[in-house]
């Protein structure tokens, strides 16, 4: 492992070590853009957004034609709310991907949050017809998020169903249809979405407390005592914050 990155370094590094304009430099410079964009995605990945930025920039130097780069610009922009900056770093990584489904859906994600429904729905859609996009169930649940997050519950579940058919260990979806259930008062159904969601050890905080609500709700409290159990374990001070018999917060 040490060697790997060792002699990935090495490549970052090379460039400033080669002739500006050879044929070496230019293949040194595109790799090191290349290793640097992938940083900043993995970055990006582990909420660290500064480094993100500065190893994003730095490939954006190296090689402004990839379009990973600016789509992981773009992402670092948006969470800044720099809305315009955003929107032209997804038109890049657009233009030179125009057929890549995870730079679409992500772009779907931002005209969401920007509140543009019918062009998210649209570049959702787009993203879906790709014949190499091999996350479906990422589109669709991101989709249901967006409906949700607006108010339109029936579209939001039905989206994370539809992600479920590509996907039936989902976690996210398990985890919002459970949620949906349960604000019906459809604690069977809720119990059974939950109970998906812990064969595949798929369970949060935020789940385990729904779970110990709807089994309050059905009445068992074996299920409760044993959803309380597995919160202390995670979470020793949990108590304090919620009652353990109701879930519901103190």
């Amino acid at each position: 492992m040490m060697r790997r990155w060792a002699t990935l370094l090495a490549v970052v590094l090379l460039s400033a070590c080669v002739q500006t304009g050879s044929p070496r430099f230019e293949a040194d410079l595109d790799q090191a853009a290349r290793i640097n964009t992938q940083l900043g995605l993995d970055y990006l990945r582990q909420g660290n957004i500064e480094l993100a930025s500065s190893r994003l920039n730095k490939a954006l130097e190296q090689n402004d034609k990839l379009a990973d780069t600016h789509w992981g610009l773009a992402l670092v922009h948006a969470h800044y709310g720099e809305g315009g900056k955003a929107r032209r770093a997804f038109d890049r990584a657009r233009s030179l991907a125009p057929e890549d489904g995870n730079i679409i859906a992500s772009y779907g994600q931002f005209l969401c949050d920007q509140g543009e429904l019918d062009a998210a729905e649209q570049q959702f859609a787009k993203a879906l017809s790709m014949p190499r996009y091999t996350t479906p169930e990422v589109a669709y649940g991101n989709a249901a998020a967006c409906y949700q997050r607006n108010g339109d519950v029936a579209r939001a579940e039905e989206n994370f169903r539809r992600a479920l058919v590509y996907n039936p260990r989902y976690a996210r979806a398990l985890r919002h249809l459970a949620a949906i259930s349960y604000e019906r008062q459809d604690y069977l159904r809720a119990r059974a979405f939950l109970q998906r969601l812990e064969a595949q050890g798929g369970h949060s905080l935020e789940s385990l407390v729904l779970g110990l609500r709807t089994e309050h709700a059905l009445g068992d409290r074996t299920a409760v005592q044993a959803y309380a159990d597995e919160l202390l374990s995670r979470a020793p001070d949990i108590g304090t914050r919620i009652d353990l018999n109701t879930g519901e917060a103190w």
